[in-house]
């Protein structure tokens, strides 16, 4: 009796790794070995076999080193068999260097040909077709090579996805979408205050160009019914609520509404405010002595009612003068007190009120209230007001401030005063200027002298010496300079101005300075020239001119040569010109005579 064995090579081989079956048909009714073979003979480009002893009958199946780019001949045996003489069956070489199985593509398959081939040898061409869902690219090849070096050229996108029509948009929601072609999706979401009511929120670009299952659903928000408890009612109900419906509430037993009287239903399906209560308000009869009501002078005192207070003339109030009947019956605020006092204290033109005292309201007998002087006033007495026994704020009459002055700051020797108009004269911060009469000059750094905070005028005053002013320095006018350049020029100094190239000056090219100290004329500019034809037109009309002038004079000299002045003869000589003008020369000694001649135009 024979059986088979399969035996795979050992793991860990320093060869050319791959995969072999040793396959061995065994007699099991023979008790003993016959004998064995020794290690299967190599065969060029398979993996190697580990084991060196085989029985009799025992078959090796080699296979190619795909590793390295080898695959099987079709047809041809991979099987050798160990016989009784202990030796092996003959075997050829059927490993042949060739590419691997095409590559696979997402856009496309191989054709039902080429899927049965398990070798592809060197120049041989695969073909693809396009798969489910695209379609062939216009202009594209579809095939690939197994080249040169046993791998396969690039494939083109040969397959591009189809497209599916615009799924559109559904009611109460949005539509979300990068593109429509094979294998997209788009979803949908619902507006706010709607839901949706359906399984899915997508839809998929199918291979056959349709879009897979219905377009979602988008369903309005409802809301719970609305709470009615506590006699409380809604005014014209309805069976159901959706996304923003409103209600309105109202008492029933002529009870008082306390709290918000309408709702509406929400984006979530909760209504926007707690239900109300219906209560039974009546607040007390409100007394406030030294007063008269403004408003709502009699009961009953239901929800909101409102009452307004206005003290008794001398009387001041403490609190607020209105109030309200809240949903507890009782007044929203303490009831307010009118008791003797002044009115808010004054403050008269340069008075600041101390910042403790500008929020205070109300100001009772004795009451004192302390001010400060704004900037360039000074106190005149006690820097504060008190509320006295006939509720009247003393030193009313005048301001607690006057005006912080200067002494007067005299005039100086051979130079004008002038003040500035600020009132009064003198006080903080005003000014005088003073100017030096003509043929003197200041030697001070100020010409101006300033009323301060301590009533000291500022700076020195300013003196006048006699002698001329010299100019002030010069800066560099736009694309020009000037000589010389000096920090301060004396009188009578001359300065020069120039422009540079393709500009020129505008205004005097000299200054000088003058006496008083400044310059004689405005300071000039540069302006940029206009271009100028003038050169190109003269120089084109002059050699012209020149050359009719020498033909003209040379056919006068050969006429003279042969006697003849004729100016009519010199015409027809020059045809194509005509006569223009008739002038007549008068020609000097030794010769008297009138010649004619004509100029010639075109």
């Amino acid at each position: 009796m024979r059986g088979s064995i399969m035996v795979s090579p050992l793991l860990g081989s320093t060869s050319s790794s791959g995969v072999f079956f040793v396959f061995v048909n065994i007699m099991t009714f023979i008790a003993l070995a016959q004998g064995d073979c020794g290690p299967p003979p190599e065969v060029n480009h398979t993996n190697p076999v580990t084991e060196t002893t085989f029985s009799v009958g025992v078959s090796v199946v080699y296979e190619c080193d795909r590793d390295s780019g080898y695959y099987e001949k079709p047809g041809m045996s991979k099987t050798i068999t160990c016989q009784d003489d202990s030796t092996w069956t003959q075997i050829s070489e059927f490993c042949i260097r060739a590419c691997e199985p095409p590559p696979r593509l997402q856009y496309g398959e191989l054709k039902q040909t080429f899927i049965d081939m398990n070798i592809f040898i060197k120049g041989q061409e695969v073909e693809y077709s396009c798969r489910p869902g695209y379609r062939r690219a216009p202009r594209t090849v579809t095939k690939i090579t197994c080249k040169e070096d046993f791998t396969w050229s690039a494939p083109e996108e040969f397959c591009i996805r189809k497209s599916c029509s615009n799924p559109g948009d559904i009611e109460n929601g949005e539509m979300l979408a990068e593109n429509f072609l094979f294998g997209s999706r788009v979803t949908y979401t619902c507006n706010e205050g709607f839901r949706m009511i359906t399984r899915r929120n997508y839809r998929d670009c199918q291979a056959d160009g349709n879009w897979s299952n219905e377009p979602p659903v988008c369903d309005a928000q409802i809301c719970t019914p609305p709470d009615t408890s506590g006699n409380l009612a809604i005014i014209s109900p309805k069976d159901q609520y959706q996304y923003l419906d409103s209600i309105s509430y109202e008492c029933k037993n002529g009870l008082e509404l306390i709290g918000t009287s309408y709702s509406h239903c929400t984006a979530n399906g909760t209504w926007g405010s707690s239900p109300p209560e219906c209560k039974a308000i009546n607040c007390p009869e409100p007394v406030v002595p030294n007063s008269v009501k403004e408003s709502g002078f009699v009961g009953p005192y239901k929800l909101n009612f409102g009452v307004t207070f206005k003290c008794k003339e001398g009387y001041i109030m403490i609190g607020s003068g209105s109030i309200k009947c809240n949903a507890d019956s009782q007044w929203s605020s303490k009831l307010p007190q009118c008791v003797d006092g002044c009115h808010s204290p004054p403050v008269k033109n340069s008075e600041e009120l101390n910042p403790n005292y500008r929020t205070q309201t109300i100001f009772l007998k004795g009451d004192r209230v302390e001010y400060s002087c704004v900037t360039g006033y000074e106190a005149r007495s006690e820097l504060a007001r008190t509320c006295n026994g006939r509720l009247e704020w003393t030193d009313m009459r005048e301001s607690l401030c006057t005006p912080i002055l200067c002494a007067d700051p005299g005039q100086i020797k051979n130079a004008h005063r002038q003040d500035d108009s600020s009132e009064p004269k003198f006080a903080i911060g005003s000014t005088v200027t003073y100017t030096c009469k003509q043929g003197y000059q200041m030697s001070s750094l100020f010409n101006f002298r300033t009323c301060q905070t301590n009533k000291q005028w500022s700076n020195q005053p300013p003196v006048c010496k006699v002698g001329a002013i010299n100019c002030p320095q010069l800066q560099n006018i736009a694309s020009g300079s000037h000589k010389p350049k000096k920090d301060e020029y004396e009188p009578l100094e001359t300065v020069h101005f120039t422009c540079h190239s393709k500009f020129e000056i505008i205004g005097e090219e000299s200054i000088f300075c003058k006496a008083d100290g400044t310059w004689s004329n405005n300071i000039p500019y540069c302006k940029e020239r206009s271009p100028n034809h003038t050169g190109l037109i003269v120089g084109i009309i002059v050699p012209v001119i020149v050359c009719i002038l020498v033909v003209i004079i040379y056919l006068c000299w050969h006429k003279k040569q042969r006697g003849i002045y004729n100016a009519e003869t010199l015409q027809n000589t020059l045809p194509k010109y005509e006569k223009a003008v008739d002038q007549t020369i008068i020609k000097p000694e030794p010769a008297n005579y009138t010649a004619h001649y004509t100029t010639c135009k075109d």
